[in-house]
């Protein structure tokens, strides 16, 4: 009996820790290995940063890319904007400009200046200067600059000033064959006008009672009498306006004319009006 007992004890602890063992594999978590899930955990956060750094590097390689196109659309803007300019340059190359020598201008200026400037300075004959600047007037207006007239290329140097509205020329030179050249002279009472249709106008007074006007097409050279109006009341005092296209003073062999036809010819000149550069002042 007693040897019962002690079996039945026996068995019932082997009962005991088979039902306790059952207990924890039945409240094990069915998942797999923890260890497993935390390295698969951190093999899939390591995937989604390589995949955010590559995504990053190719936005990045984008941006590069765009930017380069962008440099080079400004660049080809550029070249669109400049390639003209050199077009041009290229073309004036091509055109022979005449040469003109400034050193024959820059010395009558520096004569003019003294003449303006010292009282007793006195300008080489040969520069054939106008009474005006000669006699050293000082005036604001009175001045130089240097303009292609007749548009062959070569600048001429005009001496002048501004007498209200209009621009009174006084002396023009230019270059020929390389040599200066004195195209007219001027003064108070003989004075020349550019006007608006490429002429040269000159208005003189030879008195009270004569006046003319005459109209001159300039070749580079030398002016050439187109028309001109005459008054002179001495050959005729009832009708003393004439017309000629020989003479700008002699109305021995003039056609007369009305008053009305002489000014209908003198308005057709429209006188231009230039700004130059002072000779008394600072420049």
């Amino acid at each position: 009996m007693k040897g019962k007992y002690i079996v039945g004890i026996l068995c019932g602890c082997a009962l005991f820790l088979m039902t306790g063992c059952g207990v924890r594999t039945e409240g094990k978590a069915p998942s797999e290995n923890p260890v497993e899930d935390v390295s698969l955990e951190e093999d899939v956060q390591d995937e989604s940063v390589e995949e955010s750094e590559e995504d990053s590097a190719e936005a990045e390689d984008m941006n590069g890319e765009a930017m380069e196109d962008s440099a080079e659309a400004d660049n080809m803007n550029r070249g669109s904007v400049e390639d003209p300019a050199k077009e041009n340059n290229s073309n004036e190359e091509l055109i022979e400009k005449p040469a003109v020598d400034n050193d024959f201008y820059e010395e009558l200026i520096d004569a003019a200046e003294r003449c303006i400037r010292e009282e007793d300075y006195e300008a080489p004959e040969a520069y054939g200067f106008s009474v005006i600047i000669c006699m050293g007037r000082n005036s604001e207006t009175l001045g130089y600059r240097i303009e292609d007239i007749d548009g062959n290329g070569i600048e001429e140097l005009i001496f002048g000033e501004n007498w209200g509205e209009h621009t009174v020329i006084y002396d023009i030179y230019t270059i020929f064959e390389g040599e200066l050249v004195h195209v007219l002279d001027g003064w108070d009472r003989n004075r020349y006008y550019l006007c608006e249709n490429g002429m040269i106008a000159n208005e003189g007074s030879g008195g009270a009672g004569r006046s003319h006007y005459g109209y001159f097409t300039f070749d580079g050279v030398e002016l050439h009498l187109a028309e001109a109006v005459i008054y002179d009341g001495d050959k005729d005092r009832e009708n003393p306006w004439f017309y000629s296209v020989e003479s700008e003073y002699d109305a021995e062999y003039a056609e007369p004319i009305s008053e009305e036809r002489a000014a209908e010819i003198i308005n057709q000149y429209v006188y231009c009006c230039r700004t130059f550069i002072p000779f008394v002042g600072d420049h």
